[in-house]
């Protein structure tokens, strides 16, 4: 509905989240908030961040999913 809103009115939304099937779904651009440095650590598109970005934390932050995934599965975390 937020991606149909969008297009059809031509506005941007801001969504605040942390769940990462949300961000990859309807995001075309991110900016990561960093509270112990009360700041911007990170903009892009989410899959850039999570494949490129310079900051490990950006990097893991994106990649969780992925490695619950393979811990719930008895698999061993990276």
């Amino acid at each position: 509905m937020l991606i149909e809103l969008s297009r059809s009115l031509g506005i941007t939304v801001v969504v605040v989240t942390h769940e990462l099937p949300s961000i990859f779904a309807i995001a075309q651009r991110v900016i990561m908030l960093d509270k112990s440095v009360k700041n911007i650590i990170a903009t892009g598109h989410p899959e850039e961040l999570r494949d490129r970005s310079d900051n490990a934390f950006v990097r893991d932050f994106f990649n969780r999913q992925a490695e619950e995934r393979r811990t719930a599965a008895g698999g061993e975390r990276v």
